[in-house]
């Protein structure tokens, strides 16, 4: 079972939140440093003011590893959400020690790095303007500090502009932040969303290869499992044909082991289709055909499977596209129909829907009147195996479906719909007819 702290051990936003508190962390034990020998050399400081903004910064860090560790779940606007008040504490921190005068001003960049480097760039703007305002507002409001402009024995509020060169040095300084905000904000976040892309993209593609890898395994085995059951189901055969010629047998026994024969061939048959499948996955073989005819070609060979299933298909009036299809395929879209038949046989709608030319994918959606899904299970979308069905299924059909798709461009969806049953949803690409 998993517990909350391991969940979180894999969370990146809960990894970065525990990064940023380190910062913190480091930042508060820096300014605890200054501090303290600011004390003792006998700044003039407001102490009382700096220690109840240290003893909330602290407190706020305290609580946030105790929620890393304890919630089940955080947002990324939690997260921003301490970038700000990292900004805020800093500007308070600064308004008591000389404003935009003080060379620790340049800390304001440290939040915005971190949110570059973590977040879209739409809280990135908003770290950056919170930044710049609060530097700005610091030049007109803060409390002075004396040894901030040393030589200067008249320092006093307001003073800081009153001084050319202190105007130029502190005029520059912001000038200097406001273009590296930029920067940062234009260049990092862009970077820092390829990494994340390319990230995303290596983590699915290596999905896509192990569920790959667990297909060809399945299939190997369902090859492996078909040839050593073909030599028991031979003798069986050649036993049914021996009683089938006997003298003497009962009539009703003839009947019998006439009918033990025929699902004997059964067997076999589908073995032996089984074996073909298990090859197809192999070597795929892929032609192209008008998306409606292939469904509906599809639905009536279901049908003869499954006769007692009530369904019904909604097409768009529009000109089919082409689509690759193989074997493979028509075994996954049917898997769909029958996980739909085995909740509820009567009253399935098939939607079909291909009439946006904006878009380069067709949408089958396959609608049941069951008891619906677990939303747990809807989440997972197929990626691993599992089975609704309790001893009566496997685990396979929707596992295997959603690899067979994906190989196709394709993926599945699975929802509760608000009137009851479950929708299946397929998309997949197409090629427009020329």
């Amino acid at each position: 079972m998993t517990t909350t702290a391991q969940r979180n051990h894999r969370d990146p936003i809960a990894i970065n939140l525990r990064r940023l508190c380190y910062i913190r962390s480091l930042l508060i034990t820096l300014t605890l440093t200054l501090i303290t020998l600011g004390y003792y050399q006998q700044w003039p400081l407001p102490y009382a003011s700096l220690q109840w903004i240290m003893i909330g910064q602290m407190a706020i860090t305290a609580l946030t590893f105790w929620r890393i560790s304890d919630s089940p779940k955080l947002s990324q606007l939690e997260y921003f959400l301490h970038i700000v008040f990292d900004i805020v504490a800093l500007t308070l921190l600064l308004y008591f020690t000389g404003g935009a005068g003080n060379p620790l001003i340049s800390f304001f960049l440290i939040p915005l790095s971190i949110c570059a480097a973590t977040l879209n760039s739409r809280y990135c703007w908003i770290a950056t303007l919170l930044s710049i305002a609060c530097y700005t507002l610091l030049f007109d409001f803060y409390q002075p500090f004396a040894i901030a402009a040393p030589g200067n024995q008249h320092h006093h509020p307001g003073s800081m502009m009153d001084t050319g060169v202190i105007n130029l040095h502190t005029v520059g300084m912001w000038l200097t932040f406001v273009v590296s905000a930029l920067l940062i904000n234009t260049f990092i976040v862009k970077m820092a969303t390829a990494i994340r892309r390319r990230e995303d993209d290596l983590n699915r593609w290596r999905e896509d290869d192990l569920q790959q890898q667990q297909v060809m395994a399945v299939a190997s085995l369902a090859a492996g499992t078909a040839h050593e059951l073909g030599t028991p189901l031979n003798t069986m055969l050649l036993l049914t044909e021996e009683l089938t010629a006997a003298e003497g047998l009962p009539a009703n026994c003839k009947t019998d082991v006439t009918a033990i024969e025929q699902q004997i061939q059964h067997c076999r048959a589908t073995l032996k289709k089984l074996t073909h499948q298990a090859e197809h996955y192999r070597r795929e073989e892929h032609s192209l055909q008008a998306i409606d005819s292939y469904i509906k070609g599809l639905l009536s060979h279901w049908h003869i499977i499954r006769p007692e299933v009530d369904f019904q298909l909604i097409t768009d009036n529009t000109e089919p596209p082409l689509i690759r299809v193989a074997a493979t395929m028509e075994q996954a879209l049917i898997n769909l129909l029958n996980n739909a038949a085995d909740a509820c046989p009567e009253q399935i709608l098939l939607t079909l829907e291909y009439g946006n030319r904006n878009s380069s994918m067709i949408t089958l959606h396959i609608d049941d009147q069951g008891e619906g899904i677990d939303h747990h299970i809807a989440s997972q979308r197929g990626e691993r195996i599992f089975t609704t069905k309790g001893g009566d299924g496997l685990g396979l059909g929707l596992y295997l479906s959603r690899s067979t798709l994906n190989r196709f461009g394709g993926e599945v969806y699975l929802l509760n719909r608000p009137e009851g049953g479950t929708r299946a949803t397929i998309t997949l690409p197409y090629q427009k007819p020329e």
